[in-house]
């Protein structure tokens, strides 16, 4: 761990676990951060920061917040929502409860506690210019991120660099906490696959096509196709998320559908995630295994907002190199790293003129119950964002 070293910056991170224990308290579910979203609003214009509100819905709202002088500051991302709660918690998960260290409670570590570490280390500036970016809806579609770089993006190209205090869930045994950089996720998407057969009598079952029996055979074989494997993000991966089919009467089932969530590695995007697949099933009708009779359409499932594409961010540029010597100098050697999931981040770093990086705190259960935050790690994470502030601002 990192002894606090920064009280002649003013920083009081005594105040953290405070804050922090007023945003778990506060319910932000997905799509419900504007309780969320007007605590922090009041919060940051208590602290003398410049803030606005950009709708999203009726009732939703990203927060666009500055403070201080300076030309091209550092922009800390982070968003409002949280998922649901899941089943076998064992406190109260609007709560705040510590444990030997670790602060319980539902977003305490996906990431109020990454907010809550950016507004302590912004409190402690003395002068320098600094950016928040907090979004809505990042725990479903993203639809925050996606209305900030298409209608804030001279806002948001003016940052230097931008920061996401988002929980590490790195690939492999990566370090996590202040020395852990993140400068890479890979992408995701949903691809539909609909399978028409032939009605036919059950008595009479070959002269017609079973879409349930051939859309089973597609979805036993799907993990069998080749995937792409990229050094450092990984290797794609598949897997059946759902499915659809039933028969009608005496009748085979005519129609059967499922959908396949596609994790995508560089250089890899959604359109050649569908046609991956295509081609696949196609082998497959070649080759027997799925009969040749039944008609497949492979589509990109629609949503209201693109399906996140991969990024790797360039750790030669300067900015990257300016954040890696920081932590050097005060914290230890930084551990480059690459993210397993997707968040809001893809949508920046592949929108904007802006390197784009992840560095967040210790703890465990994102998603799960009984999720927790290391309180040491927030320390930490506020002494690191008060000098990538000072040393950017």
């Amino acid at each position: 761990m990192v002894l606090n070293t920064l009280s002649g910056l003013g920083g009081d991170w005594m105040e953290i676990e405070g804050v922090l224990r007023k945003m778990v308290g506060i319910e932000s579910v997905f799509p419900n951060e504007g309780r969320m979203g007007s605590f922090l609003e009041d919060y940051l214009k208590e602290h003398g920061f410049e803030v606005r509100r950009q709708y999203i819905s009726e009732g939703r709202f990203n927060l666009l917040a500055e403070k201080g002088k300076g030309k091209r500051p550092a922009l800390f991302l982070a968003h409002m929502d949280t998922v649901p709660v899941a089943s076998g918690w064992k406190t109260d998960p609007f709560s705040l409860i510590e444990k030997e260290g670790m602060l319980y409670g539902l977003g305490a570590y996906d990431m109020k506690g990454g907010i809550a570490a950016v507004l302590a280390a912004a409190e402690s500036m003395r002068g320098s210019k600094v950016k928040l970016l907090l979004c809505a809806d990042e725990e479903n579609i993203s639809k925050g991120a996606w209305a900030a770089v298409r209608k804030e993006s001279a806002w948001l190209n003016d940052a230097s660099i931008i920061v996401s205090p988002e929980p590490p869930m790195n690939i492999g045994e990566k370090a996590s906490g202040v020395t852990a950089v993140t400068v890479g996720r890979g992408g995701r998407s949903v691809i539909c696959v609909d399978v028409k057969g032939r009605a036919a009598h059950q008595g009479n079952r070959a002269a017609g096509v079973s879409a349930i029996k051939e859309a089973a055979t597609i979805m036993a074989s799907i993990e069998k196709m080749q995937l792409r494997s990229e050094s450092r993000l990984g290797s794609d991966e598949v897997f059946v998320r759902a499915m659809h089919g039933e028969s009608k009467g005496l009748s085979l089932p005519e129609a059967a559908h499922f959908e396949i969530d596609m994790r995508i590695v560089p250089p890899g995007t959604t359109e050649d995630g569908r046609t991956r697949v295509e081609r696949f099933v196609k082998k497959l009708q070649e080759s027997g295994e799925v009969d040749g009779r039944a008609e497949v359409v492979v589509s990109v499932k629609e949503r209201e907002t693109p399906f996140l594409q991969p990024y790797i961010t360039d750790i030669r540029a300067p900015q990257v190199r300016k954040v890696l010597d920081i932590i050097r100098d005060g914290f230890g050697k930084p551990e480059i790293a690459y993210g397993s999931s997707v968040s809001d981040e893809n949508v920046l770093a592949n929108e904007l003129d802006v390197p784009v990086i992840k560095i967040g705190p210790e703890g465990e259960g994102a998603h799960s119950a009984n999720e927790c935050v290391s309180k040491q790690s927030l320390d930490d994470l506020a002494e690191l964002f008060s000098r990538i502030i000072e040393r950017f601002g």
